[in-house]
Formats: structure tokens, sequence, C-alpha cells
């Protein structure tokens, strides 16, 4: 019996969610930066889930944009997420999903730095959404093995002669 899979839909809301908290604390260091305060260290300190670094250039960026637009770059991130999540992504194939969510964002109107943190992002926070369903499976397999009758062949029992040839009707 072939894998037979079943969406997450856990793995995508965390995902989602911790995305979200690390967009939403680093607006809250912007919003709190006092004069001569750096960005990128308090970035640094931030206690976000979400296991990524992020290069001082792309805070940078981040920083750059007018709120409105820190709104946009962060729904289109979601956004190129769930296109991913939608088809799925299964473990052995989660670099595929990460490529094609940076694909995806590639035709987004951000600047090159700005597309290499979205990148960033993807790393960290894409995890696969289609796990092997070990219940289905076993429930096909017993379906299989219902189509199957029982044979018995018994201790010296002739089953085919020796040089005949096999079709379907024996």
């Amino acid at each position: 019996v072939a894998p037979i899979y079943m969406h997450d839909s856990v793995a995508e809301e965390n995902s989602r969610t911790e995305v979200n908290e690390m967009f939403q604390e680093l607006n809250r260091i912007l919003s709190k930066l006092k004069e001569g305060e750096s960005f990128y260290e308090k970035a640094m300190e931030a206690p976000w889930k979400l296991p990524v670094v992020l290069a001082e250039k792309h805070l940078d960026a981040y920083a750059d944009l007018d709120s409105a637009n820190r709104i946009l770059f962060v729904e289109d991130c979601i956004n190129a997420m769930n296109g991913v999540y939608e088809k799925g992504i299964k473990a052995e194939a989660l670099e595929a999903g990460r490529t094609a969510a940076e694909e995806a964002f590639e035709n987004r109107p951000w600047n090159r730095t700005l597309k290499e943190m979205a990148a960033t992002v993807f790393d960290a926070a894409l995890e696969p959404n289609l796990v092997v369903d070990d219940d289905a499976m076993e429930a096909e397999r017993e379906a299989k093995r219902a189509e199957v009758e029982n044979v018995m062949i018994r201790k010296n029992q002739k089953i085919v002669d020796e040089g005949e040839i096999i079709t379907q009707d024996i």
C-alpha cells in the first residue's frame, strides 16, 4: 500500500502564527526604538519562537518601510506560505516547498533585500503539512488483505507440474 497522507493544519497554523508573532515583535521594537539604539541589536534580543536569524541589512530594509508597506510585506509572506501549504508539503519535499514559496514571492514588488528576508523567513517557518496517516494506511492494508482468498497448501501438494506454462487460467 502506498503512503496515504493527511493534512496537518496545526503545523500550518503554528508556522503562520510564529511568522506573525515575529513581525509583530519587530514592529513593537521599531515603535519603541529610541534615538541611537540599534534595531538589529534589539531584534536579536527578541524572544520569538521562530528559529530565524535575520541579517542586519534585512532588518534595515524592513525598518525603512512605512507601516502600511510593512503590513503588505507580512501579508505577502503569509500568502506565499499559504500557496505552498495549499499544494501540500511532505517531509521529503520540504526544500522544494521552500523554493516554491520563494518563487511565488519573486513576483511581488519588493526589493532584493526584502525578498532575501522573506526567503530566510520561509526557510525557518515552513514545515511539512502532509503527514503519513497510519490509521488510513492500516485500514487500506486490511481492505487489501480481505480481497485475497485464504489458500491452504499441504505438505507435498503439487501446485504446478515442472515445466508447465502458467497462464491466467492456471
